[in-house]
Order: C-alpha cells, then sequence, then structure tokens
C-alpha cells in the first residue's frame, strides 16, 4: 500500500513540482513566507484542529488575507471546540451519505435550508433511486456567494466519467414546500 502511495506521490509532484508534505497542522510561517496562492489539504486532523485556536484563526482569517484555499477531511461534521467556526467558513462542503446516520444529515440540511429539514436526506434517496450502482454518493453544497451558477447550490456528480463526458446532478430547493405536521 505504501508502494501505491509513494507512486501516486510522484505522479503528482511531475504537475506540481513545489508540492510540499507536512505531517501534522500547517504552522503560520509556511502561510505567511510568501506571496503565492497556496493549497492546503488537511488530511485526518479532525481532533488535532478542532481542538487549535490558531485553526480557528487560519480558517476565518489567514486564509482570506494570504490567498490559501483550505481542505479538509473529518469524520465528524459536529465536533467540539472550534468546529462551528470552521464549518461556518466553509464555502463548499462534500456530504457523503451515511445510511446509518440520516440524524447527522438531517441536521445539516436543517442548518441550511430550515424550512425542510429532510432535504439532503431526500437527495440521497434520489440518488439511490436513480443511481443505484453509485457506491458513494455525495452532495457538493455550493455555499460561495460569488458562484458562477447561481442558484444551484447542491450538486453530484460533477466529475468526468470514463468518456471524459460531465452530467451533473442539480437538487432545487422547493419554495412552495410546506412542512407536514
Amino acid at each position: 500500500m505504501l508502494h501505491l502511495h509513494n507512486k501516486f506521490l510522484e505522479e503528482v509532484r511531475s504537475y506540481f513540482p513545489h508540492l510540499e508534505i507536512i505531517g501534522g497542522l500547517p504552522k503560520s510561517n509556511v502561510i505567511n513566507d510568501d506571496l503565492l496562492p497556496k493549497l492546503l489539504i488537511m488530511d485526518d486532523l479532525m481532533s488535532e484542529m478542532f481542538r487549535d485556536p490558531q485553526m480557528a484563526d487560519l480558517f476565518t482569517r489567514l486564509s482570506r488575507h494570504n490567498s490559501v484555499s483550505l481542505v479538509f477531511t473529518t469524520q465528524n461534521y459536529f465536533d467540539s471546540g472550534h468546529s462551528k467556526t470552521i464549518v461556518r467558513q466553509c464555502n463548499v462542503q462534500v456530504i457523503f451519505e451515511n445510511p446509518m446516520d440520516k440524524v447527522l444529515t438531517r441536521s445539516i440540511g436543517n442548518t441550511i435550508v430550515p424550512k425542510q429539514p429532510d432535504f439532503l436526506n431526500n437527495c440521497f434517496d434520489s440518488l439511490r433511486h436513480f443511481f443505484p450502482l453509485e457506491k458513494y454518493p455525495y452532495i457538493l453544497i455550493d455555499g460561495n456567494s460569488n458562484k458562477n451558477m447561481n442558484g444551484i447550490m447542491f450538486r453530484s456528480s460533477i466529475f468526468p466519467d470514463q468518456a471524459n463526458n460531465i452530467k451533473p446532478i442539480c437538487f432545487f430547493v422547493n419554495s412552495h414546500y410546506i412542512k407536514k405536521r
């Protein structure tokens, strides 16, 4: 497995020769050392990130003033510490379906579409129904106010298929929806 990982990194470095891999959370000197735009990907650092007050500062202030784009993965959307601040700063979120925890998906949906708390679960139900062979259904939630796709906040299937075609799936909130009691 390590061999495949190293091979992948070599290939990525052939496209991005300035790629730097750092173990652990980024330090502020890495962000402030020059004016070049940066992409920081933090994978599997949820506990450390949500408990480090400097990470909230990175997401709220440093990234915006230093041309830094941030990507982080988490297994637990709602955590203690600074998670709420960090999650609120994210312009784009990708949520994968977890059939074992529809309450979590409902909570996320309720924060975005409070009049339709089951909206995200209904989107996942539609994906499962119409695309039963999809192994890892996901929904991209685009909360960026400067986006070109105005009004299309919820999307899936955004990557090219084997034939290099992109056939996105878009979900729209029904403004006439009335929640049954």
